[in-house]
């Protein structure tokens, strides 16, 4: 995930390439789609990669996935701040109107409560229009990954939307795709990248620089 703040794309994402590239030299050119259309565009080698997803077998099929998460999150409910709407279980969504993002996965739960019909899921392109939308009333709320939503508010100062404290999912880590079609993905470039999110973790880089800075951030 990554969005534009004065023309310039950050995330939690970005900040990790930026650290891999500083340990590896390797220069990350970042460009923004659909996420259904990126992956078509890493199953055919059009590009590289892409980033973030959570493990699935049939990724893996045409990916390969990085040793270690690029950030690790989970689902949250974001509400504007004015609203009266209280969240403890997904019962509570019940008759609400959703902002989703394409092809996004909420959790099993979530997913089992939108197919019973309980909430209605409208579906949106990027966290944007998540955000206008909501402010528009055209949603009641929307479920989307906490620690980058959080990042994107605190970056843009959105001081009408707040988040529940309860999680709709559990932590689900959040991997880096490399095209298995690309030929610019060698056994090296792998190894570099898997190596350098290895030295991330251990000296801290990710805990207490780039996931500490978020989290300060947001409070401010």
């Amino acid at each position: 995930m990554g969005w534009l703040v004065e023309g310039e794309l950050v995330s939690i994402d970005i900040d990790m390439l930026n650290e891999i590239t500083k340990i590896t030299a390797i220069k990350f050119d970042i460009v923004t789609t659909r996420w259904s259309r990126l992956l078509r565009m890493v199953e055919t080698g059009k590009v590289d990669g892409a980033f973030t997803e959570n493990f699935k077998s049939e990724r893996a099929e045409y990916t390969f996935f990085s040793r270690q998460p690029i950030h690790s999150s989970y689902f949250s409910l974001f509400i504007l701040t004015n609203s009266d709407i209280t969240f403890n279980s997904i019962d509570d969504l019940a008759g609400l109107r959703i902002g989703l993002l394409r092809d996004f996965f909420a959790g099993s739960e979530f997913e089992s409560a939108k197919e019973s019909g309980l909430f209605t899921v409208i579906e949106v392109n990027d966290l944007g229009q998540l955000i206008n939308m909501l402010k528009q009333h055209r949603f009641d709320a929307f479920v989307n990954a906490h620690f980058p939503t959080i990042h994107h508010l605190s970056q843009n100062n959105e001081t009408e939307i707040f988040n529940h404290s309860i999680a709709i999912s559990s932590i689900n880590p959040g991997f880096l795709l490399l095209s298995k079609a690309s030929k610019n993905i060698t056994p090296t470039i792998i190894l570099k990248i898997n190596s350098a999110l290895d030295e991330i973790y251990e000296k801290g880089i990710y805990e207490k620089g780039i996931y500490e800075k978020v989290i300060t951030n947001y409070k401010k």
